[in-house]
């Protein structure tokens, strides 16, 4: 199982507890599933580069779930990271694909 599964299905279960008013259940799994969406951002960088677009999914993944967790400093630092990088790669995905286009959306 991929890591990037892993946060996606994790991320699912989380939203599923707020949804029953689980806050601990999903506080909780959040603080588990921080080190492995930080290890897979980190790979991504490392082996894609931050402005592909998974690299951009990891960290955008990462800074919902330190909001989650109330990490304002962590989430802001990397978003001012994050959001340069994000726009130039919508700017080119429109240009050469449209606004329609699934990977734009």
């Amino acid at each position: 199982v991929s890591h990037e599964s892993t946060i996606r299905a994790g991320n699912s279960l989380v939203l599923n507890l707020i949804k029953l008013e689980s806050w601990d259940e999903a506080k909780s799994l959040l603080c588990d599933l921080l080190p492995v969406a930080r290890q897979s951002f980190a790979k991504s960088v490392a082996t894609r580069g931050v402005s592909h677009e998974s690299t951009i999914r990891a960290g955008n993944s990462l800074v919902l779930n330190l909001i989650k967790l109330e990490s304002w400093d962590e989430a802001k630092s990397l978003l001012c990271d994050l959001l340069p990088v994000a726009r130039q790669s919508f700017a080119k995905s429109v240009a050469t694909r449209g606004v329609s286009h699934e990977s734009t959306i």
